[in-house]
Formats: structure tokens, C-alpha cells, sequence
């Protein structure tokens, strides 16, 4: 029997002060016989032997009371399964490696996996003769029956062990294990120093009998910096990568790779801190699937991540008239199409009657000019609302057909439009608007005498119950003439008027013309544009984009051996990092990335020590091994059925003395 508390046994010394206190009641001193006192209580002889006896009861089950509470604090328990034991009494060994993404951590010679195997393959070549060993990886399937192999096949097996980027679960693993399990069986788990709290417990949940269980941590010494990278942020022209620094101050160059070829942006990245990095790609970056990587440090699979880069000749803007006239040279649309293409931006116009509208068309659109819709059906509102949300841009020319909208329509919920209409003599101008718009400079260029005689006859007066709406234009009668309404990612850019022939000389204005290519610069999308896919976590089910079908199939990474067919929901198991393209009819297109979760990455440098070996303890503290038996619940019932008998005896002798 061993002790996990040694250090408690020296309180077995009270147990001696209950015996102390019995003795004290004997006091040596000469005898005499007086025959009066005889013949009086000769006949209670026999009762005073035995109050005698139960306080001599009494005071040995104290003795013993208090020596099993002392030996339960000391938490004792059988077997000793320490790194100084040899396995000639355990012909049987199993190795238990863990193969988990922190393991790929590296001190620039090897990895903390390629450790491991050295440590596994030493201990293989410990067994006696007639030993056997099986090499189990974790994570990894579990085998239905425990492969004993000779140690010639279990060596060779052991350096066929891959790196895996699961979560390694010894708990689980073992308790399916452990009814295979043959007595003398030596249990042996290799792994780094980030065991988790939940694996600890469920270790301690498991007992083995009859054998030994072993911890041994690889902890290599790391280089200076360990670097990963958390995420990316598409901007206007470029991209801002976050990398996170979890070792000592580091610099380096961060690679952006399309296709074939590679530029470099330098970094600083103070120790401890997350550093934004700006990548702004020169023309002659070809548009792909590119990768964005650090240099190689501590752990290399935080260090990539994926985008896909597109470049466009040309941006798409699908202008719907909700006019009866959409296809006359009068119409609302023609005066907007005319103004876009004579900004001499890089936009293709398509004009479409309402009727013909459909949100497949509107897939296509880089920016989508609503003028005077009608009311539309709410599927179609909904799907126009996740156009802004995502990131869309909006232009809504409001006229006497967007007042029949309902107020619970989803574009704009709860907004109210009430019509405006005045004479030829006396029409609407604008009079005022905001000088800190950076978008209206053309309007402080111009002039307050120009401006006062861009006139409306009919417009609507706007009531959006949006605090985040900013009303930049208003009429003469204060009703707003352009607002700019933020939703999502997105916004909708308002205008409380619609561009006819017969209102006025608003379309016909020169002003009209400038308005529209100030818009039109500050709300296209840029010609490169960087598409992120979404990121999911190795072991967990992920939905690609765009929507997959049965007839879609994707390639994992770099491998196009692999391929993995979407399920009926449209998920993807995700097995490995990197990224996941689809392979369409379009051509290849990134549908998602694999990433190691972050419990898995090293949080900071440990210092440089030999392999370290615990005798069981997955914690690292002392050495106590979860799977022997734990003697200490025993002790404690002890303690309990001996209280219960000292209460007894106790009683017993009050009873006796009456």
C-alpha cells in the first residue's frame, strides 16, 4: 500500500492521547484485604470486570478511530505504476498517443508527435520476449478489438502513426477499452502539457484492475515566437489580417498567394498582443483561390488561411421600374441609366419592369435601384432585406406607388410615406443640405444659387422609424429629400422623389447627373473584391457556400483525390484543415475552411525541460494516478462503523454504572 499523502501519518501520534487518558486512571498503590468490605460488595465483583473491559473496548476503538481518519487524509491506494517500474511484470503495454493538433508544436528539430513516437518506441523495446503492445491513436476511430502486436509489427505500426487535428479524449477512449483489458496490463499515454480539465475527469472516473496507468508529457523547447493567424477583414482595396502573438516579440512577412504568384507585406507583432496587418495586392495579382500565411514557427496549422480573390472588368447595376412606361424613353429608369453611364465609371445598366423582377435576377446585381416599386409579395421582401443586410447596396426612388406599401413590409418595417404635390407657379426646391457629407461636395461647388433651382412638383414625405436613418437633403417644406439608411452590412439610400419628365426640371437638372455619379462612386463595390468562406471546426459538421445540392462535389485542400458529396441538409463533415473547394458547372469555387479549434493552440511557450513523466496525474501536479484503487472511501467507513460502536460502548457503560 502507497501513500499520496505521506506527510499526514504523523498525525497517528494523537491516537495516542485517547490510551494515555485510560492509563491515567491506574494508580499503582499497596493493596489490603478488609473481609468486612468483601462480604458487602463481594457479589459485585463480577460487574466491575466488566465496566473494566468496555473502557478498555473504548479506548481501543478510539485508538482506531482516529488512525483510520488519519490514513483516509493520507489517500492510500494498491499499486505503484511509477515511471522507476519496470514492465517485466506487465507483459502487456498500451500505448496511448495522442495525435491532436497541439502536437504538432515543434522546436524546429521535431515535432512534439515525433517525440512521442522515440518515448513509445523505447518502451516497446522494454517488453520481455513474450511481450505485446498495441499503439492506439488519439483521436482516432476506436478499434472494436485491442490489435496485440509483437514488438517487431508494434514498432513498425508506431512509425506509421499520422498527425490527426481532432481533440483527444483518453477518458472516452479507455473506457471503451477497459473491458478488452487482460490483468497486467500497462497503460501508457503519451501527450503534451495542454491536457484539458474534462479529460482529467474523466480519467478519474475509470478504474483499471490489476494494472498500471502512466502519463508521460513531451514539452520540446519552442522558439522564441509562436504566431497564429485569428482572422481576416476584407476592405475596399485589400485586406487586414489579425495576427495573434503568443510567444516573444517576433517580425516577419506575411505571404498573400494567388494562383502562381506570391507577394509579401511586413509585420511587427509585439509578444502578447494581436497585430493588424494591412495587404493591399498590386494589378498584377491574378484572381483565385490565395492563401495567406505566416512563416513557419511553434505550430504551423494556425498559420494559413484562405480567400478567394475576384476581379472584375466591369460592375453590375439592374435598375427595376415599377412604371407602367419601364421600357420608354420617358421613363424614371432611362434618366438614371443616362446619368450612370455618362459618370464614366465601369458599370453595366440593365433595365427591368418590374413584372420581369425576380430575385435570381437580382443575384447578378452589384448595386439594385428600386424606382417607385409597387408593393411586392414578402417572400421577395425578404430576400431584398438580406440583399442590404449582406452587404448590398440599395437606391429606392420613392413615389405615389411606394406609398400603398404595407408599414409591416421587411425591406423598410414600419415606414410611412405620405404624398406631397404642388403647382407649376410654386414647386418644391431644395433648400437645404448637409455640408458635412463628404459625398455632396459637387453641391458646395456648385453653389446655393444653382441649387435653389433644382425644383420638384411631386415627392413623398418619408417617416422611417430607423435611429441609425441620416436625413442628408431636405425640400422647402422640410419634408427630407435624401436619406441614407444603414441595415446589416448594407445600406439603402433613399431619395423621396421619382425622376420623371413632367416633375419639374428635377431629371433634367445638371445637377441631377453629378448627384447620381457621387452616389454611384461612393456605393459601387470596388472592381476586387475578397470573398471569405465560412470557417468551421475540424470534427464538426459544416454548410458550405453557396448552397449545396447532391449533384455538387467538393475537394478537401489540396488533395483532389479526396471529394465529399453534400448531404440532403446541405452539410459537410469537416475532417481535415485547409479548404474545401466545390466543383460545379461554374468551375472550382471555395465553399468553406477547416480549422483547428482553439482549444487546441498553444497559448503560450513552455520552458525548455526533458520529456516529463507523471506517475498517472494527467494534471501535472502531484503524482497520483487515477486508475488505481483508491483506499481512502474504505478507511472512512471504518471511521463511521467505529463511532457507532464507541457510542455503544459508551452508552453501555453509563447504564452499567447506574
Amino acid at each position: 500500500m502507497s501513500f499520496d499523502r505521506p506527510e499526514y501519518l504523523l498525525a497517528l501520534i494523537l491516537a495516542v492521547f485517547p490510551a494515555a487518558m485510560a492509563l491515567s486512571h491506574y494508580v499503582r498503590s499497596r493493596r489490603a484485604s478488609f473481609p468486612a468490605v468483601w462480604f458487602l460488595f463481594g457479589r459485585d465483583r463480577k460487574p466491575l470486570a466488566r465496566l473494566r473491559l468496555r473502557q478498555l473496548l473504548t479506548t481501543l476503538v478510539r485508538v482506531g478511530l482516529l488512525s483510520a481518519i488519519v490514513l483516509a487524509f493520507s489517500e492510500p491506494h494498491s499499486g505503484l505504476g511509477g515511471p522507476s517500474v519496470g514492465l517485466e511484470s506487465a507483459p502487456r503495454l498500451l500505448l496511448l498517443v495522442d495525435v491532436s493538433a497541439s502536437m504538432a508544436t515543434s522546436d524546429g528539430t521535431a515535432t512534439m508527435l515525433e517525440e512521442a513516437q522515440r518515448i513509445a518506441a523505447e518502451r516497446i523495446g522494454e517488453l520481455p520476449d513474450k511481450g505485446r503492445a498495441a499503439v492506439i491513436e488519439c483521436p482516432g476511430p476506436a478499434p472494436r478489438r485491442i490489435p496485440w502486436l509483437t514488438r517487431p509489427t508494434a514498432l513498425r505500426f508506431l512509425d506509421n502513426v499520422s498527425q490527426g487535428f481532432g481533440q483527444c479524449q483518453p477518458g472516452r477512449v479507455l473506457a471503451d477499452l477497459l473491458p478488452q483489458l487482460p490483468p497486467r496490463t500497462h497503460v501508457l499515454w503519451l501527450t503534451d502539457l495542454a491536457a484539458a480539465p474534462e479529460e482529467v475527469a474523466a480519467l478519474s472516473r475509470l478504474s483499471l484492475p490489476s494494472g498500471r496507468f502512466e502519463t508521460i508529457r513531451v514539452s520540446p523547447e519552442p522558439p522564441a515566437a509562436n504566431l497564429a493567424l485569428v482572422e481576416l477583414e476584407p476592405q475596399r482595396n485589400g485586406m487586414t489580417a489579425l495576427v495573434a502573438n503568443f510567444g516573444g516579440d517576433a517580425s516577419g512577412e506575411l505571404a498573400l498567394t494567388c494562383t502562381d504568384r506570391t507577394e509579401t507585406f511586413r509585420f511587427e507583432a509585439p509578444a502578447g498582443r494581436i497585430s493588424a496587418v494591412a495587404m493591399v495586392p498590386s494589378d498584377l495579382m491574378p484572381a483565385g483561390i490565395c492563401s495567406v500565411s505566416l512563416p513557419p514557427d511553434a505550430l504551423e496549422v494556425d498559420n494559413t488561411l484562405w480567400v478567394e480573390f475576384q476581379r472584375r472588368d466591369r460592375l453590375n447595376v439592374v435598375l427595376v421600374d415599377g412604371s407602367p412606361a419601364a421600357g420608354t424613353a420617358l421613363s424614371p429608369s432611362f434618366f438614371l441609366a443616362a446619368a450612370m453611364k455618362s459618370s464614366g465609371e465601369p458599370v453595366a445598366t440593365f433595365r427591368l419592369s418590374q413584372p420581369e423582377f425576380s430575385f435570381d435576377t437580382a443575384k447578378v446585381a452589384d448595386m439594385l435601384v428600386l424606382v417607385d416599386p409597387q408593393p411586392m409579395p414578402s417572400y421577395l421582401e425578404q430576400r431584398l432585406a438580406e440583399f442590404v443586410r449582406g452587404g448590398g447596396r440599395l437606391w429606392l426612388f420613392a413615389g405615389s406607388q411606394t406609398a400603398r406599401w404595407n408599414p409591416d413590409n421587411q425591406l423598410l418595417p414600419g415606414a410611412l410615406f405620405r404624398p406631397c404635390v404642388a403647382v407649376t407657379e410654386h414647386p418644391f426646391l431644395v433648400g437645404w443640405y448637409d455640408r458635412a457629407e463628404p459625398t455632396l461636395d459637387f453641391l458646395r461647388q456648385a453653389g446655393d444659387s444653382l441649387i435653389g433651382t433644382w425644383t420638384s412638383l411631386r415627392h413623398v414625405a418619408p417617416a422611417v422609424p430607423s435611429r441609425s436613418a441620416r436625413v442628408l437633403a431636405r425640400f422647402g417644406d422640410q419634408v427630407p429629400a435624401l436619406l441614407r439608411i444603414p441595415s446589416g452590412k448594407g445600406e439603402i439610400l433613399l431619395w423621396s422623389l421619382v425622376p420623371e419628365a413632367d416633375n419639374g426640371d428635377f431629371a433634367y437638372h445638371p445637377l441631377f447627373p453629378l448627384a447620381v455619379t457621387a452616389f454611384l462612386k461612393e456605393a459601387l463595390p470596388p472592381s476586387q473584391a475578397w470573398r471569405l468562406p465560412p470557417s468551421c471546426g475540424i470534427g464538426k459538421k459544416c454548410r458550405p457556400l453557396p448552397p449545396s445540392d447532391s449533384a455538387r462535389r467538393y475537394e478537401a485542400g489540396d488533395a483532389p483525390e479526396i471529394f465529399l458529396n453534400a448531404t440532403a441538409a446541405g452539410e459537410i463533415q469537416c475532417i481535415r484543415p485547409g479548404p474545401y473547394v466545390s466543383v460545379g458547372k461554374a468551375g472550382r469555387e471555395l465553399a468553406f475552411s477547416c480549422r483547428v479549434p482553439d482549444t487546441e493552440f498553444i497559448s503560450a511557450p513552455v520552458p525548455a525541460a526533458a520529456p516529463t513523466v507523471a506517475a498517472g496525474d494527467p494534471s501535472g501536479g502531484t503524482a497520483r494516478n487515477p486508475l488505481h484503487r483508491r483506499h481512502g472511501p474504505l478507511f472512512l467507513l471504518v471511521a463511521m462503523g467505529l463511532v457507532l460502536l464507541e457510542s455503544w460502548l459508551v452508552g453501555g457503560r453509563r447504564f452499567a454504572a447506574r
